[in-house]
């Protein structure tokens, strides 16, 4: 009977640790350029490793001499002495004294060396928005252990773009036979994962993350960015992730977790160009627990139309009207009694939809 106890004192145990230990991301970072013969090679093995581990694994390419490049590139080359293409870095950390050359099996040793080394922060997206090609959102870091002391650690955003034909000037050189029969260049290829910009500059931004850390604690840094109109944001990613930052010491500029997510994701507070903001409105704004929300619209067509409330996440919290409506001024009051278990302070939008192509949205704040 103890013996049976002991198991289950155990199960439970690990239990509780397995889910307190947050999901590791690993970022596979390579360099490469359209000039680069050898490179295509490169980026089909770190693709072959992401679809091994597509929960896992995020793929990022860092473009050099050619014309998607971005000055950031130069910073790191000089930071992790990248002297040959194509080169990866995994998490940030280098093996021994040479680049990771895609001809060799290292590339999936290194990710499973990154792999057995336990998460010790969780980052998150939350209060993600955009207006037109400006976006924001909060980059969220929690600590289940302690990091190392005494070194800075820093949060940025990386947008990445896929799917850019390598046409013209993006042209893809190939010496390998692997891939597509050795075209050179190559007829079919696109150029995925390409970071368009580093948010927070070539480190990330300092000061949200103190130098003493509270377990349990999330420390938030709040990011916005501006889209470039030749970036195709329906291909586009946003990689968010915290890192040590220390001069030049490559071992103290390790990623310790990161995340990403679509650029869909970002919930739209642009009012539709057929309509203006005196054709939503919401009071009060703030809004209390336990109040009501008055909701008044104004329809220019008669129409089904359905009202929904989101979260700053783009979680829906409720769908409370759907009624056909004749054009005209009207008001819905929304209550927040029934949904205060589940409601929290923040952010929250008011989007409403018409058959007849009329949208709203609105934001409002619950204090």
């Amino acid at each position: 009977m103890k013996h049976s106890i002991s198991i289950c004192v155990i199960f439970f145990c690990c239990l509780f640790i397995a889910k307190a230990q947050p999901a590791k991301r690993i970022m596979l970072e390579e360099f490469t350029g359209t000039w680069c013969g050898g490179c295509p090679e490169g980026t089909l093995r770190g693709e072959t490793i992401y679809s091994l581990f597509p929960q896992e694994c995020i793929q990022l390419a860092w473009h050099r001499l050619d014309s998607l490049t971005i000055p950031e590139n130069y910073n790191f080359q000089l930071r992790f002495g990248v002297n040959s293409y194509p080169t990866a870095l995994f998490n940030r950390n280098r093996i021994q004294n040479y680049p990771y050359n895609p001809f060799q099996t290292l590339w999936l040793s290194n990710y499973f060396d990154q792999e057995s080394i336990p998460a010790i922060a969780s980052v998150s997206f939350s209060n993600m928005t955009r207006n037109g090609s400006s976006y924001s959102a909060d980059v969220n870091v929690e600590f289940y252990s302690l990091p190392e002391s005494g070194i800075p650690m820093k949060i940025n955003i990386l947008l990445i773009e896929d799917s850019i034909p390598a046409t013209g000037i993006l042209e893809q050189t190939n010496y390998s036979s692997n891939v597509e029969n050795g075209n050179d260049p190559l007829l079919y290829w696109k150029h995925n994962s390409v970071v368009r910009k580093a948010v927070g500059g070539t480190w990330g931004i300092g000061g949200a993350i103190p130098s003493m850390i509270s377990l349990g604690t999330i420390y938030t840094q709040t990011m916005n960015f501006v889209t470039q109109p030749s970036w195709n944001t329906s291909f586009m990613h946003a990689v968010a992730y915290v890192a040590y930052d220390q001069d030049t010491t490559e071992n103290h500029s390790q990623i310790l977790n990161s995340e990403i997510i679509h650029l869909d994701n970002f919930i739209s507070t642009e009012i539709s160009q057929a309509s203006n903001s005196s054709l939503l409105s919401v009071f009060p704004n703030p809004i209390d627990f336990g109040q009501s929300l008055s909701i008044s619209y104004e329809l220019q067509h008669s129409s089904e139309i359905e009202i929904a409330i989101y979260n700053a996440n783009g979680a829906l919290v409720s769908q409370p009207h759907k009624s056909y409506e004749t054009a005209g001024r009207h008001t819905f009051l929304w209550s927040t009694d029934r949904l205060m278990p589940f409601l929290a302070k923040g952010n929250y939008f008011v989007e409403i939809n018409s058959q007849s192509g009329e949208s709203f949205v609105q934001k409002f704040v619950i204090e």
